[in-house]
This record gives C-alpha cells, structure tokens and sequence, in this order.
C-alpha cells in the first residue's frame, strides 16, 4: 500500500468519485437553457423531433476532456512522497467525466431510437 492507509478509511474515498457526480449537476440547468434556445431558433414544439443530435452530446463535450486529465494525474501522484489528497481529487474529475459521458451516450441512444 502506498499511502498505509487502514481498511475503515478505504471506501472513503470514492467521495472524491461522488463529488465529481454531485458536481455534473451543476451543468444540467447550463444544458437545459442552450437545448431550450436551440430548440426556440428551430421552432420545434417540444416534442423534440427538430433536436439535432450533436446537441445531445453537450454534456460529453463538457465532460469528456476531464478523464484523460484525471487520470493522468491519478498516475502521476501516487506515490508516498505526495499527499493522499492529491489522487482523491483526481477521483473527482475521473467521477465528473464519466457522469457526463454517461448521461450524452444515454440521451443520445434515446434520440435516435424515437
């Protein structure tokens, strides 16, 4: 183990995973208001069929760029010179990007299904 860190603290730090989660909620209403703008221009009637598929794909745009960041960094501070805080909050860019491709690959797949 690098850090000696014991078992009862183990699983706390997949917080730093959550938190990068939590954060992606932040994005939703930034979404809303350009799908709803996109949607307003091309006079759809809320239904979605005038919705172009690359705007499904906002939140992976937003998102996507954070993993190879994270887990770049993730790699590069493990050791036991470095404080354990550092991985943990590259654990919240792997949590942020792998929401926001998640929920552009869902939304996505929807699209094109209806």
């Amino acid at each position: 183990m690098v850090y000696d860190v014991n078992e009862g603290i183990t699983y706390v730090i997949f917080v730093g995973i959550f938190l990068g989660i939590a954060a992606a909620l932040a994005l939703v209403p930034l979404v809303y208001h350009i799908t709803k703008k996109q949607l307003a221009r091309d006079g759809d009637s809320g239904k979605g069929e005038k919705l172009n598929q690359e705007s499904r794909l906002l939140f992976a745009m937003i998102g996507a760029p954070f993993l190879p960041i994270g887990l770049f960094w993730l790699a590069w501070t493990d050791y036991a010179s470095i404080s354990i805080w550092s991985p943990i909050l590259a654990t919240v860019m792997i949590g942020f990007s792998i929401i926001n491709v998640f929920l552009s690959a869902y939304m996505y797949i929807i699209g094109k299904s209806s």
